[in-house]
């Protein structure tokens, strides 16, 4: 899977070793970069959560991230516990500040 998410200030994409995401352990990468050149930004910290809403009852999980060996990289794992739509944020916090976005994710089996 691939999501690109956001452009102020930098773009962030969230890369999937699959085609989608499965209820299982999934490796993912996420890189920020600066959209007016293309090169990696380096931003202190990254992280990645999903949480998934029932009637009585809600699943979350979140990304084990480490920093790649490059500036503006982070791979981890991500393993959601049931299948379905899961509710996604990504965020990060430089020298601005924190930022972060929402969106939604399906699992598989």
């Amino acid at each position: 899977f691939r999501r690109v998410l956001f452009r102020s200030p930098y773009q962030v994409k969230v890369l999937g070793s699959s085609s989608v995401l499965h209820k299982a352990k999934n490796a993912i990468r996420i890189e920020v970069t600066d959209p007016a050149t293309g090169k990696p930004v380096d931003v202190g910290s990254v992280w990645f959560e999903m949480r998934m809403e029932m009637p009585g009852m809600a699943m979350q999980a979140s990304a084990q991230l480490e920093k790649g060996q490059g500036p503006g990289v982070f791979n981890g794992f991500v393993e959601p516990a049931g299948r379905g739509e899961w509710h996604a944020t990504l965020g990060y916090e430089d020298r601005r500040g924190k930022r972060s976005v929402t969106f939604t994710m399906n699992t598989s089996s």
